[in-house]
Parts: C-alpha cells; sequence; structure tokens
C-alpha cells in the first residue's frame, strides 16, 4: 500500500508546484487580486464569486433567503437567473467563513480545484496502467489545454470543480454489480453534477449512451440496467436541484430572450471548429500526436502480455473522447457554406434542450476528460513497447517524456505547433491579474445603515456587452456591504429589467427617481464620480455641489470621489 501512496503523493505535491507556477503571480496575491485572463473574467468570475459568496451567507445566516441573492431588488430567486455553481461551495465556503475574503475564496477554489483534477486524471491513468509517467501525461495534457488555465475556467472558476468526472470514467468502466457500485458511481455523478447544467450533462449523457449501448450489446444486461438505473437516479437527483431554475423560467414567458447573450448563437464550422482554443475540446496537438503513436502501438502489440486487459480502459477513455467531441457539436453545422444537420437537431426541434444549454460547446468537457485520458494510456503504451537494456530504455523513455511533453508546453507558452485554427498568441511572462472589488471604501458601513435597494451608478443598458459591466462589479461589492440591489449581471434577467436600467439611466430626473423608489424600493444611490460620463458629470454636477437634493440626502464621499446618497419621497414629484 505504501508503494502506491508514496508516488500519488510526490504526483500531488508536484501538480501544486505546477498549477502555482504556471498561474504566478496569482498564489501570492490572491487576497486581493482576480485572473485577467480573458475578457470574460472582467464579469463572470465576479458573478460566481458573488454566488458562491450569497450561498455560503445563506447556509449560516439565512437558508430561507437562499435562492434570493439580493439583485434585481426586489425580484425573489435572484440567483437562479443564471449558474449559481453549487459545486464550488465545498471549496469556497470553508475558506470564506474564515477570512470573510472572497477573494481569496475564490483563487482557492479555481487553484486547488484544478490541481484536484489533474490529480484525478492522474490517479485514474496510474491504476489502469502503475504507469506514474503516464498518469503525470494525462494530467499534464489537461493543464496544457489553454481552456483550463485562460480561455474559461478562470473567467468561471465553477467550471474547474473536475476532480470528480475523471473518477465518473473509472467507475463507469467497470461493471455495476451491487448496490454499493450503484450509490459509489452514482453519488459521484450527483456531486460532479453540482458544477453546472453543462458539466451534469456532459457526464450524463455519455453513461446513458454507454448504458444503452452495453445493453443492445448483452453486455451484462444486468449489469447494463444497473448502469441504466444508477444515471437514471442521479439525474433525477440532479432534477431536484435544477429543477428550481424552471420555476423562474416559467415565470418569465420570454425567458430564453431576457438575456445579454439572446442573440448569441456561434456556428461550429467543420473539422477543425470543435478544435479551436476556446473550447474544452482543443487538447494539445502533441497530446493528439502521442495518442496516436499509443494507440498504433497498442493495435501493433496486439499479442503482447496483458493487451486485452489494457483494451477495456483504451475503448472507455476513447468513448468518452469521440462523444464528448460529438456532443459539444452544436445541432447543426457547417462545412465550408454547406450546413449540415446532426441528429441533436430532433433534439432542440421537440425539446427546450438548446434553450437551457445555448453554447453547446461547453458540453466537450467530456472529451477533455477523455482526451486527457487517452494521452496518459498511450504513454504509458509507448513505455511498455521500449525494448532495451536498463540504460538505453531510461534514455529513449526520458527523451520521449520530454519529447511529447515539451511538445505541449510549447503549444501552450508560445502556440508553437498549433494548427492557425487555433490562433494561438505566446503567452505574457506573467500571469494577468487584476485587482479585486475590495470592502475597504469608507462608504461600506453606511450602506450597512440603508434601508431598501442600492442602485449604483452609472450603468449600462441591460442588453449592452460590456468589457466591464459596472453591473457586476456592483454585484461583487454587496458581498461587503450586504444591501439587495436593483440591478445585476447574469445569465438571464427578470422580464421588467430593461425598464429598470433605463430608468436608472436617467437619474438623477426626479420622475424617474420617484418612480424606482415607488416600484423598485430604491433606498440609496452610490454613485461613482469618476466613472461618469461628460454628460452624467453635468446632470450630477448640482446635486454634488449642493450636498444633495429635495429627494437625495448625500451621508458621505470615500477618497476615491464615490458619493452615497440616501433616497427620500419628493413633496413635489408623483411617479407617471
Amino acid at each position: 500500500m505504501a508503494s502506491r501512496l508514496r508516488p500519488l503523493l510526490a504526483a500531488f505535491v508536484l501538480y501544486a508546484v505546477l498549477v502555482t507556477a504556471l498561474t504566478w503571480p496569482l498564489a501570492p496575491r490572491a487576497a486581493h487580486e482576480l485572473p485577467d485572463t480573458a475578457r470574460a473574467c472582467k464579469f463572470d468570475s465576479l458573478l460566481v464569486t458573488w454566488a458562491l459568496a450569497h450561498q455560503s451567507e445563506a447556509i449560516v445566516s439565512a437558508p430561507d433567503r437562499y435562492f434570493d441573492g439580493g439583485i434585481y431588488h426586489p425580484v425573489p430567486n435572484a440567483l437562479l437567473y443564471g449558474e449559481a455553481a453549487f459545486g464550488g461551495l465545498p471549496y469556497f465556503f470553508p475558506v470564506f467563513a474564515a477570512s470573510a475574503n472572497p477573494t481569496l475564496a475564490i483563487n482557492f477554489t479555481f487553484l486547488f480545484t484544478v490541481l484536484l483534477t489533474a490529480f484525478s486524471l492522474h490517479y485514474v491513468v496510474f491504476a489502469w496502467t502503475g504507469s506514474s509517467l503516464g498518469g503525470f501525461m494525462a494530467g499534464w495534457a489537461f493543464l496544457m489545454t489553454r481552456w483550463v488555465l485562460w480561455s474559461w475556467a478562470p473567467c468561471a472558476p465553477n467550471y474547474a470543480v473536475l476532480p470528480y468526472f475523471p473518477l465518473v470514467i473509472l467507475l463507469a468502466q467497470r461493471p455495476v454489480r451491487g448496490m454499493a457500485d450503484v450509490l459509489r458511481l452514482g453519488g459521484v455523478v450527483f456531486v460532479q453534477g453540482l458544477t453546472s447544467v453543462y458539466v451534469a450533462a456532459s457526464v450524463l449523457a455519455p453513461l446513458a449512451v454507454l448504458g444503452g449501448g452495453r445493453w443492445m450489446a448483452h453486455w451484462g444486461a444486468r449489469g447494463a440496467g444497473r448502469l441504466l438505473g444508477t444515471t437514471l437516479l442521479a439525474a433525477l437527483a440532479l432534477a431536484a436541484v435544477y429543477g428550481s431554475y424552471l420555476l423562474v423560467s416559467l415565470g418569465n414567458p420570454e425567458f430564453s430572450r431576457q438575456s445579454i447573450w439572446a442573440d448569441f448563437s456561434p456556428i461550429t464550422r467543420l473539422p477543425w471548429g470543435p478544435f479551436e482554443r476556446a473550447r474544452p475540446t482543443a487538447i494539445p496537438v502533441a497530446a493528439l500526436a502521442l495518442i496516436g503513436a499509443g494507440a498504433a502501438a497498442f493495435v501493433l502489440g496486439k499479442n503482447s502480455p496483458g493487451h486485452a486487459a489494457r483494451r477495456r480502459p483504451w475503448g472507455h477513455a476513447t468513448f468518452w473522447f469521440v462523444l464528448g467531441v460529438l456532443v459539444s457539436l452544436d445541432p447543426v453545422v457547417r462545412w465550408g457554406e454547406q450546413a449540415i444537420w446532426l441528429p441533436q437537431r430532433l433534439l432542440e426541434v421537440t425539446t427546450p434542450l438548446y434553450e437551457i444549454v445555448r453554447l453547446p460547446h461547453r458540453l466537450g468537457i467530456g472529451a477533455l476528460m477523455g482526451g486527457s485520458l487517452l494521452t496518459g494510456l498511450a504513454f504509458a503504451e509507448l513505455v511498455l513497447r521500449v525494448r532495451a537494456t536498463d540504460a538505453a530504455r531510461g534514455a529513449i523513455v526520458g527523451l520521449l517524456f520530454l519529447a511529447f511533453a515539451g511538445g505541449m508546453y510549447a503549444e501552450y507558452a508560445w502556440g508553437w505547433g498549433a494548427p492557425p485554427v487555433r490562433g494561438l498568441r505566446a503567452l505574457p511572462r506573467s500571469y494577468p491579474l487584476q485587482q479585486a472589488v475590495d470592502g475597504s471604501s469608507t462608504l461600506i458601513p453606511l450602506l450597512r445603515t440603508t434601508r431598501g435597494g442600492l442602485l449604483e451608478l452609472p450603468i449600462r443598458m441591460a442588453n449592452q456587452r460590456p468589457a466591464s459591466p459596472p453591473q457586476a462589479r456592483a454585484m461583487y461589492r454587496s458581498i461587503f456591504h450586504k444591501r439587495p440591489i436593483l440591478t445585476g449581471y447574469n445569465g438571464y434577467w427578470p422580464s421588467g429589467y430593461p425598464r429598470t436600467v433605463a430608468l436608472a439611466r436617467r437619474v438623477p430626473d426626479p420622475r424617474a427617481l420617484e418612480t424606482l423608489r415607488r416600484e423598485q424600493d430604491l433606498g440609496a444611490i452610490l454613485l461613482h464620480v469618476t466613472a461618469l460620463s461628460g454628460a452624467e458629470k453635468d446632470r450630477w454636477a448640482p446635486i454634488l455641489e449642493a450636498g444633495g437634493s429635495d429627494s437625495l440626502l448625500l451621508l458621505g464621499r470615500d477618497a476615491s470621489g464615490s458619493a452615497l446618497f440616501e433616497v427620500r419621497a419628493s413633496r413635489d414629484v408623483s411617479s407617471p
């Protein structure tokens, strides 16, 4: 036992070092800064942090308000207008509870779960082959896929919570023999599915296909039935969690249109579309080359000892990779100018599935897992094929390791060897970071004394895709002052939200102000003076100089020049 634990412990430490180095200097600045590797880091990472912080506080102090969220005030269940990132709570909650620092908590969640996922991939390949080098290649292929540390997971850190996925693949590879196996596999599927609706679908769909295929192939009818039953039980459990989203959508007849991304519909172009850099299916070219070489060695070595035992891991990982790529495709793809309908098109026209799963390429996470595992299996297979004296064998294995691991890093760091479709540029020497919103403003204690909802100004139009939406920063700031806010940034918005934003953009117009006070329970305004446009500054200048107005009482200003106003009923204006 100890002989197997030592290499696994060494691998865990190695991945901790690698993740820290690849994201340096995030670790030493984790309490105050956030990743800034892609445009979405400006808003989606703030959204995920807010969602996890709200849930962490609700668990302790207000379980009855768990889904309220405090955005889009006074709309109920506001947490459910986007991904709640439930799966990140076990990692976020303890750090946030101990430190009250959401920035530290979300950075820990991101870094630690990337580490755990790489280690989990390593463990599965090690369990299949006994090869530590093969295990490392699996974890390394995962880390070298830019989607993990650059394109998406830093922007939505809940998508880094994937350490259970390789275990699902490992457990599903074996026959489901009894209740212990059902509970073990079902539990891991359920926990992994909490990461995101997309991740849940990425796990459940291949399991359903796998169970159905085994049933039709008479691969142990009882075992196939148990796998299907386990998948169904996990799906029902996840439906009970995500079913709350259905209640919100039913209360919004035009829900699919109530989104900043309503008209955003990228089209996959074959043959290289699935391997574009922003997709989880875009594993390094060197990893694909290694898989090809390892597969050739496996086929040619069909008479070698242990070949039959290795067949099942190879077939299983290949299944997850291929199916993961297929489900990541849009229902209609293009090859040149030709539109091609895929089987998914039937689901699109007969079910609301693709109204929920708006970006199918995120379903490719199964391909990322399967491809990483294949990379590890391939290297272990090549090592088995090396026939030489011990010294020569060590040298050959070392050269193979350096060639493939180095090739993956060359593509990751500099874009070398990547096809033009990926459009990879050399990465900066230092991991890009942004200063996080904090609670140091002297206005935060004053905000806690206000009543009603808070409006932060300036804001953008509801349907405008900004590079750094003030609404997202307002959500992050609400973690510190804990006041409900009238605005918000999420996957969707409530039906009346565009009108709220239109009124807010007219403030300090007295009629708009009074309407928001009466209809939206507006109680305070936090004005970021330095962020105002020229026209907005002109409208606010007289009020700032006078220290308020009939309906705005200036409570204070902070060092940045931001001003906090209490909103009072106007004696002279009635709402339209």
